[in-house]
């Protein structure tokens, strides 16, 4: 596939952004070329920048989003187009399992209302991504946690509505997830990556 330089897709997340491989004894990463970002660039031409980082919740403090906002105005100067993809609450509900989709929600929703001035300044379309709900698993035993990761995406569509930004929920494409209960298979990336696609084919003008 050709690359498209005039556009880049930005990917923010966690540990499902960067490609994390739990069957890994200490943790590791599948190869590059199996991660959903790295499969989304080959397929498309579109330059992919991962910035997945484990552990990565939804930034709550100011450090964090003064990070993302000075990111913005470097990423602008990179591309003639970017398309920033935002997948994140995860890690919200592991953290405490007393967090709601509620909770997690108005997380989101602050976080987007700080940034969305600067992506709008610098011409950078957001994206939000619903992230798959975990199941149980080596990481998970509450059936409540796996219920309110369920619940999340009917806030998140709400609130892509409210900034105008595009949406997709990624729980609709049953992705396979390892024995953690929580982080792709490889299959898992691969069926992800191929949903991304598809979305990209269909909506965006590129």
């Amino acid at each position: 596939m050709q690359k498209n330089e005039n556009n880049m897709i930005v990917c923010y997340g966690d540990s499902n952004t960067y490609g994390y491989d739990p069957c890994v004894p200490g943790g590791g990463r599948y190869s590059e070329e199996k991660r959903w970002t790295a499969l989304v660039e080959k397929t498309t031409g579109i330059p992919v920048k991962n910035y997945g980082l484990c552990g990565r919740k939804i930034p709550r403090y100011e450090a964090q989003i003064q990070c993302i906002r000075e990111q913005m105005e470097v990423w602008r100067q990179e591309s003639e187009k970017v398309f920033l993809w935002i997948m994140l609450g995860t890690n919200d509900f592991l953290e405490n399992e007393r967090n709601t989709a509620e909770d997690v929600a108005f997380r989101i929703e602050r976080f987007l209302n700080s940034i969305k001035e600067k992506a709008e300044e610098n011409r950078i379309s957001i994206f939000l991504i619903s992230p798959v709900p975990v199941k149980q698993g080596a990481w998970v035993e509450s059936e409540k946690l796996c219920w309110e990761t369920h619940r999340l995406s009917d806030f998140y569509r709400e609130i892509s509505k409210k900034f105008g930004i595009a949406f997709v929920d990624a729980g609709e494409w049953k992705i396979p997830l390892a024995y953690d209960g929580v982080h792709f298979t490889e299959e898992g990336h691969r069926i992800f990556a191929e949903n991304i696609v598809k979305y990209i084919k269909l909506n965006m003008n590129v």
